[in-house]
């Protein structure tokens, strides 16, 4: 997928994808057993190992911080027995408000001397990227180690509108 989608087209295509590992998700399901009217489909495992990252690996994304180089951070995973990531898709930070691709963005700490010590949003600052193209290369990567993604959003609970 190396053509630039929009928001839309994005957002569709990832709904789809990540619904499927949403309903595996509870932990007492079995890959062929009925919950609820649904049942786990037969391409995902009977449980989810979730891993959440949240904004890490956006925030944190420069060479030698946690997530400078997602194939080895990928590898990890999957040494350690993950089959799962949640992530924030950083759907703000891949696309204007008019849906175009945003491009590259610039990364700082969220307040000057404490990026490195906040919980979520950590980092020293100074990296920039183009999102939508990371995103894409997690996705890659995830589907090169096995690896399922929950695509999330904390975007609207934690920043402000633009």
């Amino acid at each position: 997928m190396n053509e630039k989608q929009s928001r839309r087209q994005f957002c569709t295509k990832a709904a789809a994808t990540s619904a499927a590992a949403f309903f595996a998700m509870n932990s007492n399901a079995q890959a062929d057993e009925t919950m609820s009217g649904y049942s786990v489909p037969s391409h995902l495992p009977p449980k989810l190992t979730i891993s959440c990252w949240q904004w890490a690996w956006l925030t944190a994304a420069l060479p030698d911080e946690p997530y400078g180089d997602l194939e080895k951070v990928m590898a990890g995973l999957a040494e350690r027995g993950f089959n799962t990531i949640r992530i924030d898709a950083g759907l703000n930070w891949c696309f204007h408000a008019d849906g175009s691709p945003r491009g590259e963005v610039e990364f700082c700490q969220l307040f000057k001397g404490y990026g490195s010590r906040h919980r979520v949003i950590y980092g020293r600052g100074g990296g920039r990227f183009n999102v939508l193209d990371r995103l894409m290369a997690l996705m890659r990567l995830a589907k090169q180690y096995d690896i399922y993604v929950i695509l999330s959003s904390w975007e609207y609970m934690h920043s402000t509108a633009q």
